[in-house]
């Protein structure tokens, strides 16, 4: 495990790269649940192709040990992550 905070930590596998992390949603929290995130090359762009599609953004581009990340909901509520390097 790999603490990013004191509210989420990453979890890798044998070679220590991350392959998923595990948090406590905290009041200010953009969403809660569970989110699997799609590896991509831009996520300023695939964010922007999802809203075109019909997607809300839920959590703006952030930076993160693994890279950016950001979170959209699609047309009927599902929430999907994007994760680029």
């Amino acid at each position: 495990m790999n603490a990013v905070d004191e509210t989420y930590a990453l979890v890798g596998d044998d070679g220590g790269r991350p392959t998923g992390g595990i948090g406590q949603a905290g009041p200010h929290s953009p969403y809660t649940g569970i989110v699997v995130y799609f590896p991509i090359d831009d996520v300023g762009d695939a964010l922007a192709r999802a809203q075109r599609l019909g997607g809300s953004r839920v959590l703006e581009p952030t930076r993160t040990p693994l890279g950016r990340i950001a979170v959209f909901a699609d047309p009927d509520g599902n929430l999907v992550g994007l994760l680029s390097r």
